[in-house]
């Protein structure tokens, strides 16, 4: 199978737009399009469904799109690994992250990195932004990564990665008037200084929602939403297979929304080996590939 063509559908399928893929990988949309189509007819399935929100995974595309980050971390683990073969990395390294990165977006990444290194004991800390936050002060996490950008200019040292897609949805199909009527599923508003992300994205739709629940774990939000209790704002990759499946809906809305990931950790004291050696692979798994500007 083409690298190449596996590259270009990557691209798409991480970006959830041929537009979108095509500049951030350098080429033209139709090429992009070529490459993908032909790929498609290599595997004989369509990887794609093309909606007016951009595009989402048939089920071969979502198993493709799992191949691909297995693949692709390997390529980045061999690269990272040929660099650090002559010094072995080993002792511990701890990250704190949204509680959907860690179920979603990190494994595959951190696991990779657990079989390159074998001697590196890893640490996975799930809380809130601000929780995240408490744990590089107090040194029990050197990376964090989330969606509200940190206030402290003097504390943390931060790095917008990239855009993440959120979706709205529930467990039946809805127009968007109807969304002021019915209970939205949130994150607990005492934990944020301020709006959340996800609610900022949704009062830019829905200007006064009606807060029916409450709960700082994402995977609760979506466990409500499934069973009928309200819709919820979420990231997109969180509910691919449930919008697959049918048994979750996106409301469809006039333009994307979305919000930037930021990789974070503290100014006081420079980041351990494993800490920069973990650095280095989010930022190749998760960053733009080219300046990334918010």
């Amino acid at each position: 199978m083409d690298l190449n063509r596996l590259r270009y559908f990557y691209a798409v399928a991480r970006l959830r737009s041929f537009t979108a893929a095509a500049k951030n990988i350098h080429v033209s949309q139709p090429s992009l399009s070529k490459m993908v189509k032909l790929l498609e007819e290599e595997v004989g399935e369509k990887l794609f469904l093309r909606g007016k929100n951009g595009v989402a995974l048939t089920a071969a595309g979502q198993l493709m799109l799992n191949s691909c980050q297995n693949i692709f971390s390997e390529l980045d683990a061999l690269e990272i690994g040929l660099n650090e073969m002559h010094e072995e990395v080993t002792g511990e390294v701890s990250i704190g992250a949204s509680d959907n990165l860690c179920n979603y977006l990190l494994p595959p990444i951190l696991d990779e990195v657990k079989k390159n290194f074998p001697k590196l004991r890893v640490q996975l800390f799930s809380g809130t932004s601000s929780e995240i936050q408490k744990e590089i002060s107090a040194r029990k996490s050197e990376l964090g990564l989330f969606y509200t950008k940190p206030t402290s200019k003097n504390e943390f040292e931060v790095r917008a990665l990239r855009f993440v897609e959120f979706a709205i949805v529930a467990k039946r199909e809805l127009k968007t008037k109807e969304l002021q009527h019915i209970s939205f599923i949130g994150s607990r508003q005492m934990d944020y200084r301020g709006s959340y992300p996800a609610l900022e994205m949704l009062k830019s739709i829905v200007p006064h929602p009606s807060v029916g629940f409450e709960t700082n774990n994402q995977e609760t939000q979506k466990k409500l939403a499934l069973i009928g209790s309200g819709y919820t704002v979420i990231p997109l990759h969180m509910v691919e297979q449930e919008l697959i499946q049918q048994s979750l809906f996106r409301i469809a809305i006039s333009k994307k929304i979305c919000s930037v990931l930021y990789l974070v950790k503290g100014r006081k004291k420079p980041l351990t080996k494993s800490a920069t050696l973990l650095e280095k692979v989010l930022i190749s798994r998760l960053a733009e590939t080219k300046p990334f500007k918010t």
